[in-house]
């Protein structure tokens, strides 16, 4: 779970804790994107938080702002950290690690799934490289 504050954002109804319960979310101001708001100044970027075993991730291909630092690209954001694109910031309350899939086993999975259901793993292969690109990771995940 991921518990984020919307501390600053151009309307009021977007102010307020946000509580989300998947390990990958977007913010941006397209409605596709988890967090939507609308907010003028993102246009079309959006900001990627992944959570992992390791911690927890921000990405985005445009530039954005972590603690008031400009940042393009992936960091690794932590708790009390405040988020920065276009008039909206977000701090990050807190976020739990103890309910994701174990990543070893996962690929234990993949392993003995493209073996015996080749079909399916083909399936998970390709919805996986479609996410490593919306994400802009497929060079760093090849490498």
């Amino acid at each position: 779970m991921i518990k984020l504050n919307v501390i600053q954002a151009p309307e009021l109804i977007y102010l307020g804790e946000v509580n989300i319960n998947l390990p990958n979310i977007t913010i941006g101001r397209l409605l596709k994107n988890t967090i939507a708001i609308n907010d003028p100044s993102f246009g079309n970027q959006k900001i990627s938080l992944s959570l992992s075993k390791k911690g927890l991730y921000a990405t985005s291909e445009s530039f954005f702002k972590i603690n008031g630092k400009r940042i393009k690209g992936n960091i690794k954001v932590k708790e009390k950290d405040t988020i920065s694109l276009g008039n909206t910031t977000i701090e990050i309350i807190s976020y739990n690690t103890e309910h994701l899939p174990d990543e070893d086993q996962y690929y234990k999975n993949l392993e003995a799934m493209s073996i015996e259901h080749a079909e399916s793993y083909n399936i998970v292969e390709a919805l996986e490289q479609e996410y490593a690109i919306e994400l802009g990771k497929l060079d760093e995940l090849e490498n």
